[in-house]
């Protein structure tokens, strides 16, 4: 008896390993990974509920660990999208140059391991896990509640990579042998998929985040509503977008915004809807890649500074200015940048406790929705109810309702580029969704032309996949 209960555990620790090491295993791409043990990845792991919650605690975990390095979902869209267009301007070192000089080629290094790598690599496990979830015998309660965890993160990182190169291959097993040769799939298409599985998520989940202290920093209905609301922004379902939008928001017993700027990003913040949590083991410990990356040490120069047409767009008074910006003198020349995020380099410490998380979504981005979908319906009042609520908080004045669908979607993001800068390449998304990209950039980037619009393909991978057509003028 004793030898069977150890071989028992032996099985479920060796079990746990695989997984683990599937999951933290670097890839080149997605369709290239031949998972040598994929029956137990897609099997056994999922049949013991302690092994399921590992597999898909480990995608988390896999978003977590950039260490200082800002990864794709945690701290590089932030930090690259706001170069590419009219957020931020490199003032110290940055090996991200030729993104804010918009002279990007398919041979990039980060293009290829920072964007399309990293985001196949976390889709290809979060396909195991939705495979091996849909076959388990486990309890309804326990399968739901993952299976519908890594079916929005799944969603979520497809919404990212096709906003960035348009069109993607649209891959949702683990065969890789069948997805070696596959095209891109249409931008419209991926989208229909994805809020497809997104609805179904939110029919899974419930109102808990599912850890201990009830931290936000797992997927739960609200995060599927707030994607939800946004996929139906994209698709062009006002109506939808609206609903959903309004569910997050209206439980303000759970969401609402902190009456102080100050608070907004803490691990504490009422305002955030999902957060990723921190590796206290990992340098920098308690601080952000975001935070470490941007904010600089007492007397050094900023890595970034805020474009000069992003700061002109702050008026006097306006709470933000006054607790999200800092300011440093570099070459003579005053710079201001962001300090949303408070801890940086210097706050760093294995032994103090993280005081912030690295936000992914917070309530005003969904008022923010909200305020669009209303406007593209020419419910005028509305938009602007919801964005006067954010400039309350800033300290500002009402402003009243345009009077026409494009004066209403303009003020939706102009006043979303001052609640929303160098946050998850929120302007990037803003610009292409709306139409107003190429307007903006071709006078704020010298070297801009049109197709510049979506980033190239990565070289290696038209070279290796003959189905992969390269976006147009690259």
């Amino acid at each position: 008896m004793k030898d069977i209960v150890i071989q028992t555990k032996f099985k479920n620790i060796l079990i746990i390993l695989i997984v683990v090491m599937l999951i933290e295993s670097g890839c080149t791409k997605l369709i290239e990974i031949p998972p040598p043990l994929d029956t137990i990845t897609t099997g056994e792991a999922f049949e013991d509920s302690a092994n399921a919650v590992s597999s898909v605690s480990g995608i988390y975990g896999m978003i977590n660990n950039t260490g200082t390095t800002p990864e794709f979902s945690n701290g590089l869209l932030a930090e690259v999208l706001g170069l590419y267009t009219d957020e931020s301007v490199i003032v110290g070192t940055s090996g991200f140059r030729n993104y804010y000089n918009t002279q990007l080629l398919p041979d990039d290094a980060t293009i290829f391991s920072g964007f399309w790598a990293k985001a196949y690599a976390q889709i290809y496990q979060t396909n195991a896990c939705v495979e091996g979830l849909r076959k388990s015998s486990l309890a309804a309660s326990v399968k739901n509640r993952l299976l519908g965890e890594v079916l929005v993160i799944r969603s979520f990182l497809y919404f990212q990579i096709t906003n960035i190169f348009g069109g993607v291959p649209y891959i949702t097993s683990t065969d890789w042998r069948a997805t070696s040769k596959v095209g891109r799939s249409q931008k419209a298409e991926i989208l229909t998929n994805i809020i497809k599985d997104v609805e179904e998520a939110a029919g899974l989940l419930d109102e808990s985040y599912n850890n201990a202290l009830n931290e936000r920093i797992r997927v739960n209905k609200f995060v599927a509503l707030g994607l939800l609301s946004k996929l139906y922004l994209e698709a062009g379902d006002w109506q939808k977008s609206i609903i959903t939008s309004s569910a997050v928001i209206d439980n303000s017993s759970t969401y609402f915004l902190e009456p102080n700027h100050k608070d907004v990003f803490l691990r504490s913040s009422h305002e955030a809807i999902l957060q990723w949590a921190l590796n206290p083991a990992l340098y920098p410990y308690n601080v952000t890649s975001q935070g470490f990356r941007m904010v600089p040490n007492t007397g050094s120069i900023p890595r970034y500074a805020m474009d000069d047409s992003l700061l002109a767009q702050f008026e006097y008074g306006d709470l933000r200015r006054v607790n999200w910006i800092d300011s440093a003198v570099t070459s003579g020349k005053k710079r201001f940048f962001s300090i949303k995020y408070k801890n940086g380099p210097k706050q760093s410490s294995p032994s103090i406790e993280p005081t912030e998380y690295y936000t992914l979504m917070r309530l005003a981005e969904i008022m923010f929705v909200r305020a669009e979908a209303y406007a593209r319906l020419s419910q005028f009042q509305s938009s602007v109810d919801d964005i006067n609520r954010i400039r309350l908080r800033s300290g500002l004045a009402s402003i009243v309702s345009a009077t026409n669908i494009e004066e209403a979607i303009g003020l939706v993001i102009m006043e979303k580029r001052k609640e929303m800068f160098w946050e998850n390449g929120q302007r990037y998304f803003d610009l292409k969704r709306t139409g107003r990209m190429n307007d903006v950039l071709k006078k704020r980037k010298p070297n801009w032309l049109v197709f510049k619009i979506d980033m190239p393909i990565p070289l290696v991978e038209i070279q290796r996949n003959p189905f992969l057509e390269q976006n147009s003028g690259y």
